[in-house]
């Protein structure tokens, strides 16, 4: 036979896009589905190829199905599925799109809607017979969950930036400690792409937990050691990536313990893209969906205009401006004092399609690396 590979006969999935950081501020997106098993849970990744055009962009319409990630079921038939998480359309491919806010008797909106409460962490730190973990289960439960005065963390970050709004847990559970899964994922993985292991990853997990994920976690973090690629014959320097709007992230070793990739990747799951500047993806260096760095307790940073829009944490002080009402006199507070700012007076405003925040270099915006102390504009594209 010259068929390439095996056809589904039908594949629902959840399309998603995946945002990767590599090296040298390099920028790579991937979509890829999420995949129902046969008892209807979200179980696999897929990496998708749509060179014949089959996945359609309804950007047009206003809801681009490619930037509007975890939003979207797709249903395809006759779709080639090339090795174990690749698939690829047809000629023949046929696509049904669902979208999940409609189904669910939600309006489409972006409007100021809060990312609040309290977020369950799972952390699976794997380990390969070729390869071990960079750190222990301890230095990376302290990295992610501390709330010591005397350092930084991913924890501590979204409950100062969000004031309180926002809170990340350690997961608990049998196997757990202090948030961390241990598994082994029992073969060697040594220069063999990181997307191939992705499913091998999460079975592990399911295997020792007893139960698929996320199960009752509301994310996931799988840090891989070092030695996988990013993608086949890829760079074997990949950073970390992340599903925007979904539950997952990946951490390439020792760039786990990195505040800024932390506080950054997880900003993703939440929903966000990154924050370009001067045509660079990660050119912004005023918030933490910009530049990472590689440091521990550094920086001590929230979010540009537009992702603290989208995060809601201050919509009880931000004010969407008609500007059809000519000029207006308006007090815009910095954000870090947004628990001290008086009824009238606002930290975050949107103007048309554009939004306005005092980046005031101050408390827990002490080290904002661009346009410190300056009301600073961006859009959301």
């Amino acid at each position: 036979s010259n068929q390439p590979s095996w056809f589904f006969k039908s594949f629902v999935c959840i399309l998603t896009e995946l945002s990767a950081e590599l090296e040298d501020h390099h920028a790579k997106t991937d979509h890829v589905c999420q995949g129902y098993d046969e008892f209807g849970d979200l179980e696999n990744t897929y990496f998708i190829t749509d060179n014949n055009g089959k996945i359609p962009n309804l950007e047009p319409d206003g809801y681009d199905i490619l930037h509007n990630s975890a939003r979207y079921k797709l249903i395809l038939t006759n779709m080639i599925h090339n090795n174990d998480n690749f698939v690829t359309t047809t000629p023949d491919t046929n696509v049904t799109v669902i979208d999940l806010q409609e189904e669910e008797g939600q309006p489409r909106r972006r409007d100021l809607e809060a990312i609040e409460g309290e977020r369950t962490m799972l952390i699976v730190r794997v380990s390969a017979n070729d390869k071990q973990p960079a750190n222990s289960a301890q230095e990376l439960s302290n990295s992610f969950f501390s709330m010591a005065d005397n350092q930084q963390s991913f924890k501590k970050r979204y409950s100062l930036c969000s004031f309180g709004k926002l809170e990340f847990v350690p997961a608990q559970g049998d196997h757990i400690n202090h948030g961390i899964l241990d598994v082994n994922l029992g073969q060697n993985i040594d220069n063999l792409s990181i997307h191939s292991l992705l499913n091998v990853i999460t079975s592990a997990a399911r295997t020792k937990l007893g139960y698929k994920l996320p199960g009752n976690f509301g994310h996931a973090v799988y840090i891989v050691p070092e030695g996988t690629t990013y993608g086949t014959n890829g760079p074997k320097g990949w950073m970390a990536f992340a599903y925007i709007g979904a539950y997952l992230s990946v951490f390439n070793g020792r760039n786990a313990l990195w505040l800024s990739h932390q506080v950054h990747e997880i900003g993703h799951n939440l929903g966000l893209q990154h924050s370009s500047h001067n045509g660079e993806a990660y050119g912004d260096q005023s918030g933490v969906m910009g530049y990472g760095y590689t440091e521990h307790d550094f920086p001590q940073m929230c979010f540009n205009a537009a992702k603290s829009w989208q995060l809601g944490w201050y919509r009880e002080k931000a004010l969407d401006i008609d500007i059809s009402n000519g000029p207006q006199g308006i007090y815009l507070d910095a954000f870090v004092d947004y628990e001290k700012v008086p009824q009238g007076e606002y930290v975050l405003l949107k103007i048309d399609t554009k939004f306005a925040i005092y980046n005031k270099k101050k408390g827990i915006n002490i080290e904002t690396q661009e346009f410190q102390d300056r009301v600073t504009i961006s859009q959301m594209t």
